[in-house]
């Protein structure tokens, strides 16, 4: 018998998904639609079940679950779709905050795994990225801004990875700081565009 990873239920041989570890209710939840956007793509809305997959993993450091998170991001159709553009791969930096509080760095892991899997550059970020003090979600002020990243020609295709999405500020600080890329993001959950952080 295996362990669902979300609700920790048994799944009798015969029900559980492939080598996915989740019962037959929790794979529906996470079999929601990705949300594209101009210059990117979100995999699942943060919210239920994934976004406490994500803080398990993020601030629980369950590892099985990481592993379940990159496969999900893995065989998104969304995820192949952005990596067809790019040449290489980029984690966006965590805060200096959620590293000193020893939060496991999803995005790296995740950026690690499509760079390995699908032949492409795994680059970090300019050292300058590593030094955001708070996370943009944490803070009282925090409104949606628009993603529109900087269009320049003659340069690397490359794809930004994150975990959340909350404001685009992150992304767009990394695209800016970039000046020879071209980018692109995918983030595995999207908390942009719920009404919280939604623009006018």
């Amino acid at each position: 018998m295996l362990i669902c990873l979300v609700c920790t239920k048994q799944i009798p041989d015969s029900l559980h998904r492939s080598h996915k570890q989740y019962c037959i209710n929790c794979s529906q939840m996470l079999d929601g639609q990705g949300i594209r956007f101009s210059c990117g793509s979100s995999l699942y809305p943060y919210k239920g079940i994934f976004r406490e997959l994500i803080l398990r993993a993020k601030v629980g450091g369950d590892q099985r679950l990481l592993r379940a998170l990159v496969d999900l991001c893995l065989e998104h159709p969304y995820t192949k779709r952005e990596l067809d553009y790019c040449e290489e791969v980029m984690p966006v930096p965590s805060s200096f905050s959620g590293r000193l509080r020893g939060s496991t760095d999803i995005a790296y892991f995740v950026a690690r795994e499509c760079a390995y899997r699908f032949e492409k550059r795994l680059s970090l970020a300019p050292f300058g990225g590593y030094w955001r003090c708070f996370k943009r979600s944490k803070q009282k002020q925090r409104v949606a801004l628009r993603l529109n990243f900087p269009r320049r020609r003659d340069s690397i295709p490359t794809l930004l990875i994150d975990d959340v999405i909350t404001t685009g500020y992150s992304l767009l600080q990394l695209a800016f700081k970039l000046e020879k890329s071209q980018c692109r993001f995918l983030t595995l959950g999207d908390a942009y565009s719920t009404r919280e952080y939604q623009l006018e």
